[in-house]
């Protein structure tokens, strides 16, 4: 299994951007270093939240200061001549996706995967895409498939809820008020909220390794985790948080452990 993360940004709309593109671009070259395998970069001007209005800007930055990580860009017009480098369709819930790049051999981007109603609909996708495949004599094959979700490490659960203090009340805010997605019902706390519906993992190595455990499970296998980048904690944090994965998370999936 290969490891990555998705981009959107988010950022708290109080912060100078330039500072905080400075800082997605340091989180980049650390991940690289770290040995990840992928960092997609969308798309987005919302709410001074998301703010890489041209990614392919941004990853030119991010590639003259890297050496191995793949860059990408999460939201592209595709050229009219044949493109020189590899799709993946985004999908949330929706079969449309699945049946598109299972029409044409692309790849699956699974950005929902996590959240309630995407979780229990990866299994039907993938049969969408295998069906597809096999209609216009495509191969339908796992490893290029890619399923998100949004994770924080630390050594203990209870310090990695105290980390997520830090960002997350004005992450859910931005979610509900700008793209309209309700992710914390009433007044509950987000991060417990987000822990017990599946959505999120804030907690330790192994409860990342149990979410994606799940995941392998719910969909039957996939090819590529990524991270859903999120901003929950400060840079120092969220760096130890992309640590632990790689060190302890990362080698269960590729045998790497003794």
């Amino acid at each position: 299994m290969k490891f990555g993360f998705y981009l959107a940004p988010f950022h708290n709309h109080k912060e100078n951007p330039t500072l905080a593109l400075s800082r997605d671009l340091e989180l980049i070259q650390f991940l690289d270093d770290l040995g990840y395998d992928y960092a997609w970069v969308s798309e987005n001007y919302s709410a001074d939240m998301e703010i890489i209005a041209s990614p392919e800007v941004f990853i030119t930055r991010a590639a003259a200061r890297t050496e191995r990580i793949k860059l990408g860009v999460g939201v592209s017009r595709v050229p009219t001549d044949p493109p020189l480098f590899e799709i993946a369709l985004a999908s949330q819930i929706s079969p449309a996706a699945a049946s598109t790049a299972g029409t044409h051999g692309l790849g699956l981007l699974s950005l929902g995967a996590t959240i309630p109603g995407g979780f229990s609909a990866l299994a039907t996708n993938w049969e969408i895409y295998e069906r597809k495949a096999r209609e216009n004599n495509r191969v339908a094959d796992r490893s290029i498939w890619s399923l998100a979700g949004p994770m924080h490490l630390a050594e203990t659960k209870n310090q990695a809820l105290e980390n997520v203090r830090y960002g997350i009340a004005e992450w859910v805010t931005h979610l509900r008020e700008t793209a309209g997605l309700t992710i914390v019902p009433g007044d509950e706390d987000p991060a417990e909220s987000m822990v017990e519906s599946g959505l999120a993992v804030i907690g330790t190595p192994d409860d990342a390794t149990a979410q994606i455990r799940r995941l392998e499970e719910a969909s039957g296998g996939f090819g590529t985790f990524l991270h859903m980048a999120h901003n929950w904690a400060d840079l120092p944090q969220t760096k130890t948080s992309y640590e632990l994965f790689a060190r302890y998370v990362a080698p269960v999936f590729n045998e790497t452990n003794p």
